[in-house]
Formats: structure tokens, sequence, C-alpha cells
């Protein structure tokens, strides 16, 4: 019986052969970037004491890194800025960091760990007051010949790994930061916060003193002045004693920072008008009638000069917010009467005659 060929409907699609696959380098750089960041992360890269396997204690690297020539050039970079390092004995570590040179050291921003000489044994839960003394007895060494031969890391980055021991076995690795480690090894989010609560308070600049004007953090060194500069100009509160004192104040310095004042006090506004301590004396002297005339009189002269502090800046050339010059005014705050400190004198409300 003969057999009946059977054709399949379905077409076989030719397949180019010619045609190259996918590779890792066809990514785009900036895919690659993120599998070299997913690569790195937490990554701690052991450098053992040498032994006779490996005389020269040489350490493990990813192999994502030795894959080929050009996968070194792109990732070596961010390898170091994210990569930990542990190392087994100090020399081994002193040598690497000089051989490293300043550009990688610059961007070692993780741990830089190497194991202590002593360990603790925790007998009770309370603080271990030997852990501090012999942490700096053996940093601080260190550190002078890391100064000595230049290799010098970041605040913060050299830390020391203590072992501890509880009821008989290792329980964790404690890290005793670098004794240079100081302000600067914190968070820039931490130290702005620590700048504006420095920096939110009054800077009276009636005074010649520069002590007065609370620029002593700026003062400090170039970084902090940097970092703190345009929060001091927009947190703080500036007093003055004169309009001519305010105008020349707004009038000075560079025009980015100008921008950023929020409040300038001014203490004697009107030339013709006695200071406003004066004043609160004589309302409760003078009649009703009087005290009312006096307010109203003193709001409208108040206002006044207020507008012409604006339109002088204008005319300089300096364009700033009207609101930033401010006079004080008795007002009724809904349980007695206080001074406070405004940009709009006639819209507040009036005291309390009684």
């Amino acid at each position: 019986m003969a057999r009946r060929k059977t054709t399949s409907s379905l077409r076989t699609t030719p397949v180019d052969r010619s045609a190259r696959p996918t590779t890792f380098l066809d990514l785009p750089p900036e895919l690659r970037n993120t599998i070299y960041e997913l690569a790195f992360d937490s990554l701690v890269v052991f450098y053992p004491k040498p032994t006779p396997s490996n005389k020269k204690g040489r350490a493990r690297y990813p192999g994502i890194i030795m894959a080929s020539r050009q996968t070194f050039r792109e990732c070596l970079l961010l390898y170091y800025s994210s990569v930990n390092l542990y190392f087994g004995a100090t020399d081994k570590m002193l040598s690497f960091l000089a051989k490293l040179g300043a550009k990688k050291r610059t961007l070692l921003k993780n741990d830089v760990y190497f194991d202590a000489d002593f360990e603790i044994i925790i007998d009770s839960p309370q603080p271990q007051p030997t852990i501090v003394p012999n942490a700096t007895k053996q940093m601080a060494p260190i550190v002078r010949r890391m100064r000595d031969s230049g290799a010098t890391l970041r605040p913060g980055v050299l830390k020391l790994r203590i072992r501890c021991w509880w009821g008989g076995r290792p329980i964790s690795f404690l890290c005793w930061p670098d004794e240079n480690a100081g302000f600067f090894s914190l968070p820039r989010e931490l130290r702005d916060i620590i700048y504006e609560y420095a920096l939110t308070m009054q800077v009276d600049l009636r005074m010649a003193s520069p002590h007065a004007h609370n620029n002593g953090l700026l003062s400090t060194c170039k970084q902090t002045r940097s970092e703190s500069l345009k929060l001091y100009y927009s947190l703080s509160t500036f007093r003055v004693s004169t309009q001519r004192h305010c105008i020349r104040f707004l009038c000075s310095g560079p025009p980015e920072l100008r921008r950023l004042i929020n409040d300038v006090e001014i203490e004697t506004l009107c030339p013709g008008c006695k200071k406003h301590k004066y004043t609160a004396f004589k309302l409760d002297l003078a009649s009703l009638r009087d005290r009312r005339v006096m307010i109203v009189m003193q709001r409208i002269c108040n206002e006044k000069w207020l507008n012409e502090i604006h339109d002088i800046l204008v005319t300089s050339g300096v364009f700033l917010r009207r609101d930033i010059s401010k006079c004080e005014v008795y007002v009724w705050d809904g349980k007695r009467n206080v001074w406070i400190w405004t940009s709009k004198p006639e819209e507040e409300p009036m005291p309390s005659m009684l």
C-alpha cells in the first residue's frame, strides 16, 4: 500500500545565520551603568593576610570588571565609589592606598575596614569603658602613617573592626570611626539641618562689631561658607537702625543673595518720629482720642516710608519684594496689646484703647 504524503500548513521562516546576536556591550551606556551599580551594591572586597598560596594578599575582584578592557574602563570609577574594602593587615592597607592614586582615593566614600589587634569580651549589657581608649590608641598611629605617606581618605571612611565575644561566641563586628571624622563626615542633609538651627536668628546690623552679625559659622572655612551662605540670607532676620541703613544694606552684596532676603526690621523708620518704646509710654498717658490719632498718624507715616524704600531700590536697579522691609506697630492680638513687625502697618488691627 502506497504511503500518502502529508504536508504541513506551517511555513518555516528562514534563519539569518549571518546576523550577530545582541551582547552586553550593545546595550545603551545608561543601562550598562545601572547594571554596574546593581553589581557593586553592598559589595565588600576582602584583602586577606599574606599566605603561602597568596603571598601578596590579593583580593578577588568581581567578574564583571575582569570581563574585558571596555568593561574595566567603564566601571572602574563606579567600582571604587561603591565598594567597601576590608583589609586583614594594616601594612597591606597602607601600601594599597598609597598605590591607588589620589583620584581613586577621593572616590572611596564607603567604609574601609581593618582588623583591630585586640578583642572585647562583653560580660554585661553595660557600655564597655575599654573600647574607646584601645580603639583610639590603635587608630592614631595608622592615621599618622597615612598622613605622612599622603594616602589620606575622606573623614569618616577609615574604620576599625573590633571583634566582640558574648558568652564564649562572637556576636558581631563593631566599627570605630576615624579620629579625623568631624562635621563634614555627616551627610549633607544633616549639615543643612544644623545650618538651619544655627542661622535662624536675628542678625543685628546696628552694631559695628562683626561678631554681632552671627557670621562665625560662615568664617569657619570655605566649605561651610559655600554650603550655608544662602541659608544665612534666607533664614536670618536682619535688624537695621534707619531707613538709610536699610537701603544701603539691600543695595550691597551680590544680586543672587539679595533675592534670598526675607526679613529686614527697621528700628526707627521715620526720622521725625521717636522710638516706638517711648510711643507705648505716651499712649498710656494720652487721652482716648489722642491715642487713636497718634497710632493712625504713625501707621500712615510708616507706610509712606516703607513705600519710599521700595521706590528707591527700584530706581537703583534693585528689584526685591515689597514685603521685605518691616516696621514695628502696636496691635491687638485678641488677648492683649503687643508689638509686631509688619510690612503693611495700615492693614493691622488697632490696639485696645481701654
